[in-house]
């Protein structure tokens, strides 16, 4: 029992430090040890929780050692007997919510095979997700990196609870501004978790507000809509459009913004782009392509868009006037 005492001392400090600056230092194998740690706790409260005795002596040393570290660690709380059994959860919230976890060690966490991903949907209830959502980190994987999925889960899931309150659009419309003042600088790794929210799978019961209060905040964004709309990969695009009514009217706008940046060339014979923010006329071809092939009635609204903006351009059949009569004309070339 000596040597259990001595361990629940040891716990106390592993939970204290997982929310003070001193986490910074945590590698691969520091996590691997504190959790494997957070295990044995939750043995330990599986072996002593019926036997009255021994969990008032433990109950004493945790209360004890609470108090010790109390001095230190200001921010740490009475440990309790019964948190044993959820050890393991208390230190993904801890480190979740410590700013001074290293991005590595977040993305450990996050990973499927991670300590914390089979407890992310009560994680969705804490304050940890805003801290985990707002985490941008560089990534060469982009939109297909696993954590993006991770994070896109847990945004889902935030606006899916807030919707069962009156007031839903606008608590929810104060968390996406929040994630997007906590990551100014790197809309890129707002526009992905969007995304991910936007086309994750639907649960049960899901009325899909939650996707068209995404794609009515990001068509009040403008810039960030853009930045959304050309850093996805177009299938995802295409996708977004499918399920949200929203977006895909947002999504047309974009396209037609795009299509008036471009400028016909004579010298080169063909239309080039003149904004880094928009994109070339071979990438807005393919991206009417992809809406054309994504339902037979997103087809039928594409074309229709698609004779509106020629019919506004003129009505133009002559190469290098008219961009959408020449985008027309490219996707006829190459029939769908």
């Amino acid at each position: 029992m000596e040597k259990i005492c001595r361990d629940l001392e040891g716990t106390v400090q592993l939970l204290a430090v997982s929310q003070s600056r001193f986490a910074s230092q945590w590698d691969a194998a520091a996590l691997h040890r504190a959790f494997r740690w957070a295990r044995y706790c939750q043995e330990l409260h599986a072996r002593f929780h019926a036997d009255t005795e021994a969990r008032r002596t433990l109950e004493s040393v945790l209360g004890l050692a609470s108090a010790r570290l109390g001095g230190v660690f200001g921010q740490c709380r009475d440990l309790e007997f019964a948190d044993l059994a959820r050890c393991e959860f208390l230190l993904c919230s801890n480190l979740m919510q410590n700013p001074a976890v290293h991005q590595s060690a977040i993305r450990l966490l996050l990973d499927s095979n991670g300590p914390a991903f089979p407890y992310l949907e009560e994680l969705i209830g804490y304050k940890a997700a805003t801290r985990l959502l707002s985490h941008a980190w560089e990534s060469d994987q982009g939109f297909h990196d696993p954590a993006i999925a991770t994070q896109g889960r847990i945004l889902r899931g935030r606006l899916d609870d807030l919707m069962l309150h009156h007031d839903s659009v606008r608590r929810s419309v104060d968390l996406l501004d929040s994630i997007l003042q906590e990551c100014e600088g790197e809309r890129r790794q707002v526009a992905y978790i969007l995304a991910a929210a936007l086309l994750s799978s639907k649960g049960k019961g899901d009325d899909g507000r939650a996707q068209e209060v995404i794609a009515d905040w990001l068509q009040r964004n403008r810039d960030l809509l853009q930045t959304f709309c050309r850093v996805l990969p177009v299938s995802s695009i295409t996708q977004a459009a499918r399920v949200s009514t929203t977006f895909r009217e947002a999504y047309r706008d974009v396209l037609k913004s795009w299509a008036h940046t471009l400028r016909y060339d004579i010298n080169e014979g063909q239309w080039v782009q003149t904004s880094e923010q928009a994109v070339s006329f071979g990438d807005l071809v393919d991206r009417f392509r992809s809406l054309l092939c994504a339902s037979p009635s997103l087809r039928k609204e594409t074309e229709k868009v698609l004779m509106e903006m020629k019919a506004a351009d003129g009505d133009f059949e002559v190469r290098g006037l008219s961009v959408s009569s020449d985008v027309l004309t490219e996707l006829k070339h190459n029939a769908i």
